[in-house]
């Protein structure tokens, strides 16, 4: 399974959570959209990350690991209590999908202050392996 297609199904599956409408959404290789001016909004990236042996017989056998990285981002005069629930959704929409090679573990989330300290952000951390 390649990046392209680790990107594809991650996107696809973004595209079908239904918490925020997609003009709401950022995705890989595309444009970051404009902040809305009320509510949240979120981009998701991928990580890869490790490339390990899984099995050792006539060749290596090796699986590929990484993380799906969706901030949520809400501005600060508004409190915590929407985007906790979005998270939450995020986490459970996310958590143990699996679509061909590639499997989805058990998401979680970090709570934070974005750098310019502007906006709330929530980040939704979903380690994944593939082959």
């Amino acid at each position: 399974m390649s990046k392209e297609i680790i990107r594809q199904i991650a996107s696809k599956r973004f595209a079908a959570w239904q918490g925020l409408n997609d003009s709401l959404k950022s995705y890989p290789n595309m444009p970051d959209k404009t902040p809305p001016r009320t509510g949240q909004w979120a981009k998701l990236k991928i990580e890869h990350v490790l490339r390990k042996v899984t099995s050792i017989g006539s060749s290596p056998c090796t699986a590929r690991t990484g993380v799906l990285v969706i901030e949520v981002y809400e501005r600060l005069d508004v409190g915590t209590k929407a985007i906790t629930e979005l998270t939450d959704d995020i986490e459970q929409w996310f958590s143990f999908y699996r679509e061909g090679a590639l499997e989805l573990g058990a998401a979680y989330t970090v709570d934070d202050i974005n750098k310019d300290k502007a906006y709330y952000l929530s980040t939704v951390y979903v380690p994944f392996r593939y082959n």
